[in-house]
């Protein structure tokens, strides 16, 4: 027996070296127990692939780990080796006895052989008594008591009847202990773990059957270091079955973070790789952009990825299958990932997925073996209401017919019920000679013909679909909810038909990608056109309604769209070519959806389908071709050429007042608005608020309304008219109060508002606001907006930890959706931040960060601010004097082409003169600090930073008018002195004594004392003046 345990140890390739050679020096005594392992297929032929373990290796490998629980439930893999062959003793205690030894505290062992469903039962109960916190020795008790009352392990067939085997085997577990029975969990007290993210299909009422062995292989390939794997076979052999277990499983013992289930069967759409994006940000609940924004997630989580059914590929689109392969094997090798693949074709015809790839394995699923196609059909029977009771070997004589096909057996079983056995028999056989090697579709037509007459005629219109429909549209294509009813059943329990919630409210049925193509080709050319038409006007009229919903409810709106994303793409595409007087209508609404889920190549392919289209400038099918290119151009930073598009529509469109050309208006504000030029955003806005009260006021306008109110609101924020501004935003907040989205974006305005205003409280408290309902809409971009916003205000308060949170969760969340744009105002705050707390290095690595990427984006109004904060931090630093002005001087240089309320230039004027000031040029200081003062005072937002000092320079004024009267008011306004520096001071009493040239006394001033002077002595002038201080 020691040579087989030798012969074991050559055989173990996947043990390393030094281990193998520890376990050959071991020492294997007489009466030792082994434990017996199979290599799959090879059990029972002369021993070979057989693999003896003794005890004593399990010793050593256990002696120093903290397992508290050895479970050997399989005595019939046990034996021992006798010197005296009358020697009886169990070998099972033998192992038992020598795990306990080397220090396992309890060794489950079982004393026989034992049933399938015994053990079933008795660990079913046994962990979930320990998982409840009970001992060992009590869980085993309870679990014997499960035995006792259960006693049926299994039901044969004898001739017509099916008699059950009764068996009371609840004595066959022994526990083996060494020392006290304790508890191996403490007791639950805590709510249960998060569900980890899946969309996953849900287990079918059959529950897994026959991939078990196939299910442990592809576990074990990823826990060896594969990174990917390929499941292939023809269809309907289960390759979507195992990878969903697989998937499962593998979350169920927390292998894995996420699995991701990325469907292509029907696919209709052009952009697979962002498909895939889209449905990893949708279970990870992140909106992922682009591929960079999946990377980050795949490399900071343990993702499984499936990428279903690539056979649509492999075929018509190679181009788009071999740029998705490529992708996702840089996928497969992030962090701690992996990509599993089905697939009909064995080769995908990429070099990533051969058979010698590094890291990959591929398994070809053939049919079901004989014991596991006969569990399966028994479990169907379980299921059925009018099971067919057949001999072992007559079931195994018709399974042979469908070559042991797993969605073959399932349909074959619900035919069986018939009990006409010899006609159905003489149909199939006649069928598989029609249909040779093809079982699934002739046994699908042995389902069909056995249904009545009106479902026969209904059924195969469900061919129309692509992949699947919501329930209420497949109800409204077969025009009989009760026929419906009637076929739902026998679709479902044989898994052509899988029912997934979508929401609350709507039930999407996926089929099986077999199905469509056979229900099809039951149909002449004339039934089908007819029913592409109806087809598409249905979809249509779904369009027009998610579009409707999506303002008060974009998550259920969105979930629906995307699993209908098939039938949309498919529609849209048929009414475009029939040109339809909808089709128009009807692909600006899938458009919008489109580009909220990334998918620009879809996108784009709908515009081109949509711009060949006879048409003349001015029509409707012109703007929307023209208006969804420039927003597409807009959306991947093409800002110039979306802006000439935007102004060709303006050009194009008649004088006539139109919501249309509202649109174009309001996106050529936004460009200004994005090259800082905020006076002419603002004149675009207001255009397009002058022409919305002529228009009808459907829900689009209301809509719009709302926008231009809220961008209007934005360009006066920046341009300090906070009093305007906030009257806007009111307006667009009362537009917007039955739409979450809309309310959260105004509220978080609102909140910025306050914040430049001063109002840190009413800041904050809008902010979290904005941030809760961000969260509920699960829009991690705007929440990351949110915490950018609420570190400001935390910085404001110098509260700095807190203010660094807020930050870097911003950050975390804008540099995992790779939203750079956003990321680097983020960056910038934490500069900033980093700069008040005195880390001058850490300041200027994070400025520049900033301005590299900036630059790199084109924002250069972000670029102008950094670049004056950094030449601003390094002023102060003597070999850095040079480098200072060269920054400042680059920042005005921008600053110029700019709105200089929205560069805020005087900050720049600033820098430049205490530049000067160093360098002792006193001349240069000087202009620089006028330059600085006067574009401050032209700023409308100068007043609220002046806001502060009122009680100062009323108080002052005050003093001057009434003379001796307010001598005794003076000391308190001298106390008042402490707020403002040295230089204000003298030229406060400059003024008690007299002086009144503005000049003379704001020329040692920087930017924002020197409105302080002005306002003294315009309110010495005319008092009257100072009125504005109670209107800020």
């Amino acid at each position: 027996m020691a040579t087989f345990a030798q012969t074991t140890i050559m055989q173990l390739s996947g043990v390393s070296r030094g281990l193998r050679k520890q376990l050959r020096d071991l020492e294997i005594a007489a009466n030792t127990g082994y434990l017996l392992f199979e290599q799959a297929g090879k059990y029972g032929k002369n021993g070979r692939g057989l693999f003896y373990v003794p005890t004593s290796w399990l010793s050593y490998l256990l002696s120093k780990s903290s397992v508290r629980l050895m479970v050997l439930s399989a005595c019939q893999s046990a034996m021992v080796a006798h010197d005296d062959e009358e020697t009886d003793e169990e070998p099972i205690g033998s192992i038992a006895v020598g795990l306990v030894a080397s220090g396992v505290p309890s060794v489950l062992a079982m004393s026989y052989s034992v049933m399938v469903r015994a053990t079933e039962l008795l660990f079913g109960e046994f962990y979930r008594e320990i998982a409840a916190g009970e001992s060992v020795g009590m869980a085993l008790d309870k679990a014997r008591q499960a035995l006792l009352q259960d006693r049926k392990r299994r039901d044969l067939q004898r001739g017509q009847e099916r008699v059950v085997i009764e068996v009371s085997d609840w004595f066959l577990p022994t526990l083996y202990q060494a020392g006290e029975d304790t508890p191996l969990v403490l007791r639950m007290t805590l709510e249960s773990p998060k569900p980890h993210p899946q969309n996953l299909a849900v287990l079918p009422d059959a529950g897994f059957w026959g991939r078990r062995k196939e299910l442990w292989q592809i576990e074990n390939w990823f826990g060896d270091g594969v990174r990917r794997v390929v499941v292939s076979g023809f269809s309907g052999q289960g390759k979507t079955f195992l990878a969903q277990e697989l998937g499962r499983w593998l979350l169920q013992t927390r292998r894995f973070d996420a699995a991701v289930f990325v469907d292509y069967s029907g696919y209709q759409g052009q952009d697979a790789v962002q498909w895939a994006v889209t449905t990893l940000g949708s279970v990870v609940e992140q909106s992922l952009v682009d591929v960079a924004a999946a990377n980050a997630v795949l490399q900071n989580q343990r993702i499984l990825l499936i990428l279903d059914n690539l056979e649509v590929y492999v075929t018509d689109k190679k181009d788009i299958l071999k740029e998705l392969l490529t992708v996702a094997h840089q996928w497969s090798l992030l962090g701690e990932s992996r990509v599993l693949i089905t697939t009909r074709p064995v080769e995908l015809g990429h070099e990533a997925y051969q058979k010698d790839s590094e890291n990959f394995r591929q398994l070809k699923l053939e049919g079901l073996d004989e014991k596991d196609a006969l569990d399966y059909f028994e479990q169907l029977l379980v299921l059925s209401d009018n099971p067919v009771r057949l001999q072992t070997d007559e079931l195994l004589r018709w399974f042979a017919k469908v070559q042991f096909h797993p969605l073959s057996i399932g349909l074959l079983a619900r035919s069986l019920e018939t009990g006409d056995l010899a006609n159905l028999e003489a149909r199939l056989n006649q069928l598989m000679l029609e249909l040779p090697d093809n079982p699934i579709e002739a046994t699908l037509q042995l389902v069909i013909e056995q249904l009545d007459e009106e479902s026969r005629r209904l059924l195969p219109r469900l061919g129309v679909f692509q992949g699947g429909a919501l329930l209420v549209n497949l109800v409204l294509t077969t025009r009989s909810e009760e026929q419906w009813k009637k076929f739902l059943p026998a679709l479902v329990s044989t898994g052509l038909i899988q029912p997934e919630k979508v929401t609350n409210n709507f039930t999407f049925f996926k089929f099986h990608p077999i199905l469509v193509p056979i229900l099809w080709s039951h149909l002449d050319s004339k039934r089908q056109q007819a029913l592409y038409q109806s087809h598409q006007q249905q979809y249509y009229e779904l369009s027009l309604y998610l579009w409707d919903k999506n303002r008060q409810n974009p998550i259920e709106s969105s979930a629906i769209f995307k699993c209908e994303l098939n039938n949309f793409l498919f529609a849209v595409k048929g009414a475009l070519t029939r040109t339809t007087d909808y089709a128009v209508d009807f692909a600006d609404n899938v458009n919008e959806f489109l580009n909220y889920f990334g998918l620009q190549r879809d996108y784009k392919a709908l515009n081109d389908q949509l711009a060949r289209l006879a048409r003349k400038v001015g029509s409707r099918e012109w703007y929307l071709t023209e208006i969804n290119l420039g927003k597409q151009l807009y959306s991947v930073g093409r800002y110039a050429k979306a802006a000439t598009i935007f102004e060709g529509v303006l050009s194009g469109l008649d004088s006539t007042v139109s919501y249309e050309r509202c649109i174009a208006l309001s996106y050529l504000g936004r460009y200004f608005r994005f090259q800082g030029k905020a006076q002419q955003a603002a004149t675009y806005y207001q255009q397009g608020l002058d022409l919305i009260p002529q228009l009808e006021q459907t829900k689009g306008v209301q809509r719009q309304t709302g926008l231009l109110y809220t961008d209007l609101a934005d360009v006066l924020t920046d341009m300090g008219r906070y009093v305007e501004a906030k009257s806007a935003y009111e307006q667009s907040l009362a537009i917007k109060n039955g739409e979450q989205r809309g309310k959260a974006v105004v509220l978080g305005q609102l909140g910025t508002l306050a914040l430049l205003q001063g109002e840190l409280s009413d800041a904050q408290q809008r902010y979290q606001a904005a941030l809760c309902l961000f969260q509920q809409l699960k829009e991690p971009i705007s929440e990351a907006i949110i915490w950018h916003q609420l570190g400001m205000v935390d910085q404001t308060k110098e509260q700095w930890e807190n203010a660094e949170h807020a930050y870097r969760q911003a950050a975390e969340i804008q540099e995992t959706k790779g939203s750079l744009q956003s990321a680097t105002q983020t960056w910038g705050q934490l500069a900033s931040m980093m700069e008040g707390m005195g880390k001058w290095k850490e300041a200027e690595t994070w400025y520049r960060k900033v301005i590299e990427v900036g630059q790199q984006l084109g924002d250069m109004l972000g670029v102008s601010k950094r670049l004056n904060n950094l030449a601003n931090l390094l002023k102060n630093q003597s070999d850095c004097l040079t480098e200072s002005q060269q920054l400042a001087e680059q920042a005005l240089a921008i600053s110029k082409t700019l709105d200089p309320a929205t560069a805020q230039i005087w900050k720049t004027y600033h820098v430049l003169a205490q530049i000067a000031d160093k360098e002792g040029n006193a001349e240069k200081a000087k202009k620089y600090r006028r330059l600085a003062r006067e574009t401050y005072t032209n700023f409308h937002g100068m007043k609220y930073d002046l806001r502060q000092y009122a009680p100062l320079i009323l108080g002052i004024v005050a003093v001057v008018i009434n003379g001796k009267a307010c001598k005794e008011k003076l000391e308190p306004v001298l106390e008042m002195l402490k707020m403002v520096n040295q230089d204000t001071v003298n030229a406060i009493i400059q003024i008690l004594k007299g002086e009144r040239d503005v000049d003379k006394l704001c020329e040692p001033l920087d930017y924002q004392e020197a409105p302080i002077i002005t306002a003294i002595l315009e309110g010495i002038e005319q008092p009257e003046s100072l009125k504005w201080f109670e209107n800020v």
